[in-house]
């Protein structure tokens, strides 16, 4: 019960804090001040990406022995592979 609370806890912050990228205003975007003293009309944009697995598992809602992007298997997990 406890780390369903823990889980909507994360999911509840994280619509907190990403809500105002989703208003209008983002979408019909901002008038702004560039360094240049010109005005330009700005999108803001969230890039990002947790490398962190367990990060991802808790976002994802996914099992931890688990990779949410590729076949790896469990007991693979956690070991560098040198790739090309």
């Amino acid at each position: 019960m406890q780390e369903i609370q823990a889980l909507q806890t994360v999911h509840y912050i994280l619509e907190h804090m990403l809500k105002p990228l989703s208003n209008a205003q983002c979408q019909q975007g901002y008038e702004m001040v560039c360094a240049d003293g010109n005005v330009r009309l700005c999108f803001p944009k969230l890039f990002c990406w947790l490398a962190d697995h367990m990060e991802n598992a808790i976002l994802y809602g996914i099992a931890s022995n688990h990779c949410p992007a590729c076949i790896t298997l469990t007991e693979k997990l956690g070991e560098h592979v040198e790739t090309g």
